[in-house]
């Protein structure tokens, strides 16, 4: 990785303690996709401390319930779409699983050579909640109206 990008991303850094105060998880791989680091909320997310993680790969530390579609997806976007991104759900330690929403965008060092990758992770699992819940509302509530047909029928 190129040192313009490693010298922003040390703990003493300014860019570092404001990818820490974000919302949204932020890690920094290396052109072979080793992490550098990541913010707090990338570590809360991934339920894995920042030393756990540094110089593994993402798909090492990843535990993925159901591998075969969405590895395959975040796959073809780090080899290409610089703008997508995929859902997943961790597997998370005491039976949790958290809804996440994965984006990866490359890095060009000032010379335009690859410098890494940044992915950004996004805890999605509350608004999976609501529309598990708005979709259960729904039907409930049609299945009451068919129950008022039947019985007015009667």
């Amino acid at each position: 990785m190129d040192s313009e990008f490693t010298d922003i991303m040390t703990p003493e850094s300014p860019l570092h303690e404001i990818l820490n105060q974000l919302v949204d998880g932020v890690i920094l791989l290396t052109p072979d996709d080793q992490i550098v680091t990541l913010n707090r909320a990338a570590a809360r997310i991934i339920g894995k401390a920042e030393a756990e993680v540094c110089g593994k790969t993402l798909d090492g530390i990843i535990d993925l319930q159901n591998p075969a579609s969405p590895e395959s997806k975040f796959i073809s976007i780090s080899d290409g779409e610089p703008d997508s991104s995929v859902e997943i759900q961790l597997a998370l330690p005491r039976k949790e699983t958290r809804h996440v929403r994965l984006s990866l965008a490359r890095m060009k060092s000032t010379r335009g050579y690859p410098a890494g990758k940044v992915v950004t992770l996004q805890d999605i699992t509350q608004i999976k909640i609501l529309q598990e819940q708005a979709t259960l509302s729904g039907r409930l509530a049609a299945m009451g109206e068919m129950a008022v047909k039947i019985a007015h029928d009667i």
